[in-house]
């Protein structure tokens, strides 16, 4: 009972919690992993609901649609963005839907982009605004 036990047992115990601290979360992270680990490992064996991914209802799915739907069952792409992206792509394919994007076309070509960047320089503008305006005369 005297002050250097008192002060020794207030480290012991405070060093004490620091460590069971630290125990506890390297046993939560490490079982956090495993199921972790399982729970993806299952997600990308899983076959059962990438029918859902046939959004077209053609009865086929593309690499792109299963990949995706993967992504989106991970839960790595955010819904409402993927969903914002497939509304600006059929936006992009609106005048032939023809389901792709053609250079040069609906999306400019490499030489067009160095030409824009050269033009948008020139005029303190972004290649979007030039994009837009050469879209316009189209």
């Amino acid at each position: 009972q005297t002050s250097g036990g008192r002060l020794f047992l207030t480290c012991y115990m405070l060093v004490a919690s620091v460590c069971l601290a630290k125990i506890l979360e390297t046993i939560v992270t490490t079982v956090s992993d495993t199921i972790g680990d399982r729970i993806v490992g299952e997600i990308f064996e899983s076959t059962t609901w990438v029918h859902k991914a046939d959004v077209h209802k053609t009865g086929f799915i593309t690499e792109s649609d299963f990949i995706l739907f993967k992504l989106q069952q991970l839960q790595l792409v955010d819904a409402d963005v993927l969903n914002r992206l497939v509304q600006r792509f059929e936006y992009l394919d609106s005048a032939n839907r023809e389901g792709y994007l053609t250079i040069g076309d609906e999306i400019p070509s490499k030489e067009m982009v160095e030409e824009m960047e050269k033009e948008a320089k020139r005029n303190g503008e972004r290649i979007m605004q030039v994009w837009r305006r050469r879209r316009q005369h189209l």
